[in-house]
């Protein structure tokens, strides 16, 4: 068989006149490598020879679970330069269907009409779509939100606009998802992986071993509770989990329960200390005055800051993930945010 990637409507420079972009659809279709670089959320980037037999049994894997095939047509409006909007290339590539190529942007509906049966977006995306694209997105066959996590807020506006989305979980490492989970209308607690996936638990830390695509057993930095043999809850990062004065904190959960306080951008983040081994501490945009005793009503006397820096901005990803380490090393002011 002859595979043609059918791009239907290109904006800008995420479209064919990208040199990479070119170059990637000349990999595919001489069954080449491709290298990308993780996007440094908890760390430094790195680069990982992705292998064309791979991201080929990744991208079958997601077009049998989606029943995608030639009569398909699908919206990709992530950046091909993350696993997201790679992934999704090649599986419109490979399974020989239409593709919507856009430029990453927060409404990406909101100029392209039609019938779809799938579009992923990160989280900002559905925000913004919800908001001001809702009956365009409801029509979408099949809605795949990577890239971060599903705020409480939004979850509610999708229960009560009756939509229900398929959260991701996957990286760079595993050719993007492995698992799969329903949120909003009808949504579930837990992630189902997907066929040929064998899921396993180490220190409380996900194994994965993928037919295809890892080789053997990978150990991820995400805690879980593994509820059967292929589901799980995932409970947060081990980047993210910190020890101070021996009592053990996840700081995604404390931001969540911060944002009924602070209503400006801030991250949770973590430093050495002297007494405590690692202090929490509050990077935020604008200096603000939070009052102890009423942070003390939801969460515990050890969760609370122990110091609070002003930083320019929030560095995000080209995927909108966080990266605390990266807006840490803004911080410009060191200030009494707690009293």
């Amino acid at each position: 068989m002859v595979f043609l990637l059918k791009i239907v409507s290109v904006f800008h420079s995420y479209g064919p006149n990208s040199t990479s972009y070119i170059d990637f659809i000349e990999a595919l279709k001489n069954g080449q490598d491709w290298m990308v670089t993780t996007s440094g959320s908890t760390g430094e980037p790195k680069k990982i020879d992705l292998k064309y037999s791979k991201i080929k049994a990744s991208a079958e894997r997601t077009n049998a679970f989606f029943k995608l095939n030639e009569s398909s047509v699908v919206v990709n409006c992530l950046s091909h330069q993350t696993i997201g909007g790679i992934m999704l290339t090649a599986r419109a590539y490979l399974g020989n269907y239409t593709i919507h190529q856009l430029t990453p942007r927060i409404r990406p509906l909101k100029d392209i009409v039609g019938d779809f049966n799938l579009i992923s977006m990160a989280p900002l995306q559905l925000h913004h779509s919800l908001h001001q694209d809702l009956v365009k997105l409801k029509s979408i066959q099949n809605l795949l939100i990577g890239g971060g996590t599903i705020s409480e807020e939004l979850e509610a506006h999708l229960i009560r606009e009756e939509l229900t989305i398929w959260n991701s979980y996957g990286m760079t490492e595993t050719y993007s998802h492995i698992a799969l989970r329903k949120v909003g209308y009808n949504g579930e607690g837990f992630f189902r992986s997907l066929p040929n996936v064998k899921l396993s638990i180490e220190d409380e830390q996900l194994i994965i071993e993928a037919n295809g695509i890892t080789d053997g057993p990978l150990k991820t930095n995400d805690i879980v509770q593994l509820l059967t043999p292929d589901t799980f809850v995932w409970q947060g990062r081990v980047d993210f989990r910190i020890n101070s004065g021996g009592m053990k904190f996840d700081l995604e959960t404390l931001e969540i329960q911060l944002k009924k306080y602070i209503k400006v951008k801030f991250v949770i983040w973590k430093e050495p200390d002297p007494e405590l081994g690692e202090r929490i501490i509050l990077l935020i945009t604008e200096k603000i005055i939070l009052k102890k005793t009423q942070l003390l009503e939801t969460i515990h006397p050890y969760q609370i800051p122990k110091k609070t820096y002003l930083v320019p901005t929030i560095i995000t990803s080209n995927s909108e993930k966080i990266m605390r380490e990266s807006t840490y090393k803004l911080k410009k002011v060191l200030y009494e945010g707690i009293l």
